[in-house]
């Protein structure tokens, strides 16, 4: 690599916004297909950057740029990513929620960090871990299909008598919103968004050291190794653990006493 990562950076959320606003003109000229296509890559290039974006943070995430070629290579690797992306960003959500009522009820924390000795509290986590499930399995097969999606738009499958034309507004808004949240997380990390409550937040020097103190490095290079020999299984294996995630909180919660 013969730049730097932060041009590195630059210039895939340059392509990525450059793609977005063209999907926006060809959406308002009625061209949805080729509209969504560029969404679909306007997000592969914004995913690029994301990782590359952790790595300057200081996050030791990979040992050598050869470990993520995976990734900047495969259409499936990033769209894993965004997959994980979207429900790590729903999440950030709850979360911002959960510190907005600690501010305002200061016992609220020490409730949740009882969990399993305050009944209240623990019925109210295994319905919210219930409802995350259920959203995580939903967005399973978005993903999945994205690069169909992505291909829909593009060409016109003769034998099947499909065209590009088919997608409407709807899927072309749909499409949109649901690969909002990469760009949202890029932009986020760029102004450091989550950082802003340092009383809450560990310093991003301490979060430095501490990370590189951890098997994180390892752990996320296995995963790349799997991804790549399980690619087309991948998404079966996460839909399968969600199911058991699924069916133990729902053993949990009838398990729980009714009054």
């Amino acid at each position: 690599m013969t730049t730097n990562i932060h041009e590195k950076i630059q210039a895939l959320c340059k392509r990525s916004d450059q793609q977005l606003k063209t999907s926006r003109t060809n959406a308002k000229n009625g061209d949805f297909g080729s509209a969504t296509s560029l969404l679909v890559t306007a997000f592969e290039e914004r995913t690029k950057a994301v990782v590359l974006q952790i790595v300057e943070l200081g996050f030791p995430i990979i040992n050598n740029f050869s470990e993520i070629e995976y990734i900047f290579h495969q259409h499936d690797a990033r769209h894993y990513i965004g997959y994980f992306v979207d429900c790590l960003y729903e999440i950030i959500e709850d979360f911002k929620i959960v510190l907005d009522r600690c501010r305002d009820d200061k016992n609220y924390v020490f409730k949740v960090a009882r969990f399993g000795k305050d009944e209240e509290t623990q019925k109210e986590l295994i319905q919210w871990g219930l409802t995350k499930v259920h959203s995580f399995l939903e967005k399973i097969d978005f993903y999945k299909n994205i690069e169909k999606t992505r291909q829909k738009g593009l060409y016109v499958d003769v034998l099947n008598h499909r065209f590009s034309e088919d997608l409407t507004k709807e899927d072309y808004l749909f499409v949109k919103s649901r690969l909002n949240t990469i760009h949202l997380l890029s932009r986020d990390l760029i102004e450091m968004k989550w950082f802003d409550d340092s009383d809450l937040m560990p310093s991003l020097q301490d979060s430095r050291e501490k990370m590189a103190q951890t098997n994180i490095p390892g752990h996320l290079i296995i995963a790349i190794e799997i991804v790549k020999k399980e690619r087309s299984k991948a998404f079966k294996f996460i839909k399968n653990q969600l199911l058991q995630i699924q069916e133990q909180l729902i053993r949990t919660e009838n398990n729980l006493p009714t009054t």
